[in-house]
């Protein structure tokens, strides 16, 4: 489940580790086009002790000696001293920190060998750094070797391969570098990744949404860059994923209380901009399409869009019946061929959750129940303004609409919970604008794998 997890992740965010990748390996070839290419040219030199009888135990600790000195020898031909004198013998105008920095040895393990190498920029003077080098150490050794008084020094060292002039750079290497610099961006992206899913609080899932909410999430709908200002099922849209989506949630919605089914039901969300109208728009417009008679309330007083979206007159409305100028039955209209109803909001009033919380409107609730199978009210937002949760009291429940990804599950705690403090019953939740490579495929048009009976609210 870690891997799939993970699956996931990549594939929300894979812009991201693209252009990480993208971005990272073209900084480390710039960086390797832009270096002055290295060459590294190398000697072997040979470690002997004296050995001044014919004994065997003698010679033995002989060759003992040789190997000990071998490994001091390595850290002799990096130091300052030995630098210094190649400084002093050679007119290239390099200086003893230079030069030591450009000087590498290793003692071959098990051998008394021992190898120096020399990197410059020059090819031919990498070689002749090598072999000065050479000279300057065997002559430094045996002045460190030699007893006093002898004339012959205890150990000896013998170059036995010459420096030669390298033909290919040791640095950069343009391949090498590349790879880690895509490796590097891979790594930095999938961090990124990591962290921005860390920070983003928003609600990704039916399962946030259920946890969050404590309720049944009835339905996942489809993201649809082409509905913006009307709903999409009702316009020779009937076999899109989105036009299955609000099928299943018109079922689901249907299954929430088999004994006394909803009828009077508020749609609302946390916050503006989560697609509450238009799912209002569409759940309508399947519930008609099913045979339900269906009357759609706009009930945002303070925005109102519900005329706009299904393209009706929108001079007279709810305001217009609470008021007394208008009579419901002039108010209502019929909406194309189908048994859905809507009642505009008519005029914005100066004083929207007054005339929501009024007894005018409570005998207009009756009279809207009356009158169709299911009433479906279009609400503000929860946080901004208390007008869903003063029509919601008078109401079977409310339907939660979260946004994809934008929703935040702080705004929507806070928005169940103001539900919750007005004793409104929570019928379930809609996880609104899913992008479509979060869609389950055929035969789920939800984000659920249980019958729409079992997601009866309780």
């Amino acid at each position: 489940m870690e891997f799939i997890k993970y699956l996931r992740l990549l594939r929300r965010h894979w812009l991201l580790i693209v252009v990480s990748v993208v971005l990272s390996g073209g900084v480390a070839w710039v960086v390797t086009m832009r270096q002055t290419p290295q060459y590294r040219a190398s000697i072997t030199m040979f470690v002997s002790a004296a050995d001044r009888t014919t004994n065997s135990s003698t010679a033995y600790q002989a060759s003992l000696l040789s190997q000990e000195r071998v490994k001091s020898y390595a850290n002799l031909l990096k130091s300052e001293r030995i630098a210094s004198k190649l400084s002093s013998t050679l007119n290239g105008g390099l200086s003893a920190e230079n030069l030591q920095a450009r000087i590498s040895a290793e003692a071959i393990p098990e051998t008394v060998l021992l190898r120096a190498m020399v990197v410059d920029e020059s090819p031919a003077r990498a070689k002749s750094l090598a072999d000065a080098l050479g000279v300057e150490f065997v002559a430094l050794v045996q002045e460190l070797e030699r007893p006093p008084g002898d004339a012959r020094p205890l150990v000896k060292v013998t170059v036995v391969d010459d420096a030669q002039v390298p033909t290919a750079p040791v640095s950069p290497q343009p391949l090498l570098n590349l790879m880690l610099g895509l490796l590097a961006g891979f790594a930095i992206g999938v961090g990124g990744s990591l962290l921005r899913e860390d920070a983003d609080s928003s609600v990704k899932s039916g399962d946030d949404l259920r946890r969050l909410t404590g309720g049944a999430v009835l339905g996942t709908i489809r993201y649809d860059g082409a509905v913006s200002k009307r709903p999409n099922v009702g316009h020779g849209a009937m076999h899109t994923p989105r036009a299955e989506a609000f099928r299943f949630l018109r079922a689901n919605l249907q299954f929430v209380d088999v004994d006394e089914p909803v009828r009077l039901v508020v749609i609302t969300s946390a916050l503006p901009k989560e697609g509450r109208s238009l799912t209002t728009c569409d759940l309508a417009v399947a519930l008609a399409q099913a045979g339900k008679r269906v009357i759609v309330v706009d009930a945002d007083l303070r925005k109102p869009r519900i005329a706009r979206y299904l393209g009706v007159d929108g001079t007279a409305g709810l305001t217009s019946v609470l008021v007394g100028h208008t009579g419901l039955d002039d108010a209502l209209q019929q909406w194309r061929d189908l048994p859905l109803f809507v009642l505009s909001s008519g005029p914005v009033p100066p004083n929207p959750g007054e005339l929501l919380g009024s007894q005018h409107m409570q005998k207009l609730l009756l009279d809207v129940r009356d009158r169709a199978d299911i009433v479906l009210l279009d609400t503000p937002p929860l946080l901004p303004v208390a007008d869903a949760t003063v029509l919601a009291r008078n109401c079977d429940g409310a339907v939660m609409i979260a946004r994809h990804g934008r929703t935040q599950t702080d705004e929507l705690r806070s928005g169940v919970e103001r539900l919750r403090a007005a004793d409104v019953r929570l019928l379930g939740s809609v996880l609104n604008m899913v992008p479509a490579k979060h869609e389950l495929g055929y035969s789920r048009a939800g984000d659920f794998d249980r019958p729409a009976d079992s997601l009866t609210a309780r």
